[in-house]
């Protein structure tokens, strides 16, 4: 099995800094640095103004899907093409015994994103189950309204998780496909195996967050 710590202390090795036309090129994608609050805000609102706005439940799950719609765009893109750049072949590939170490690998090097600290406490083809302390999502609900939510509130990563499920085990990452739109439309859209749910979260009191994700 991958030594996750490994993985994390090499990748928090790398210098982040951005090129001269403020791009930031890392990992063999593009990274942006913004503050947390500020992309976990403008989804609460979005996400609020559904909710006061219009009496119609259904919009509002619908408001919600978009949200972890969003994290399935972040990440296709950003663990898929972390996953087939140079540093990862030359840190995590070697390490790979099985199928499951591509995941543990990837969960590795968002502990070096700034998204909270992420720790595996299943994982299998069939099911992953994710432990997240101080989920920057969570947190920023909780500085932004200062009382708990009635609902989970990781939209992002519970979107992010369901699409590194779905690259490694029904892209199957490891033969470096094109991520296209074409790709994309049929790991979420036409032929879809994963779905998930946050069923713990801070911003609710509880006192880490858990995304279960699950083939369909």
């Amino acid at each position: 099995m991958i030594d996750m710590n490994y993985v994390t202390q090499q990748f928090s090795k790398a210098e982040i800094n951005n090129d001269e036309n403020g791009l930031i090129p890392a990992f063999g994608v593009y990274l942006t640095k913004i503050f947390g609050d500020y992309y976990a805000e403008i989804s609460f609102e979005f996400e609020k103004m559904f909710a006061d706005g219009l009496d119609d439940p259904e919009v509002l799950e619908a408001a919600r899907q978009l949200l972890i719609e969003a994290g399935h765009v972040c990440g296709f893109n950003t663990f898929g093409g972390i996953m087939k750049s140079e540093e990862w072949g030359a840190v995590v590939l070697p390490l790979i015994q099985e199928k499951e170490d591509w995941v543990r690998g990837m969960v590795a090097i968002i502990n070096v994103l700034g998204w909270g600290v992420y720790s595996i406490a299943e994982v299998s083809e069939e099911k992953l189950v994710l432990e997240i302390k101080n989920s920057y999502e969570a947190d920023a609900y909780l500085r932004r309204y200062g009382e708990n939510a009635d609902h989970p509130t990781c939209y992002l990563a519970l979107g992010a998780s369901i699409a590194l499920m779905s690259l490694v085990y029904h892209a199957d990452i490891s033969t470096k496909p094109e991520l296209d739109d074409i790709l994309y439309d049929r790991l979420f859209k036409e032929a879809r195996k994963y779905a998930g749910k946050e069923t713990h979260c801070m911003a609710m009191g509880h006192e880490n967050c858990k995304i279960e994700i699950f083939k369909q």
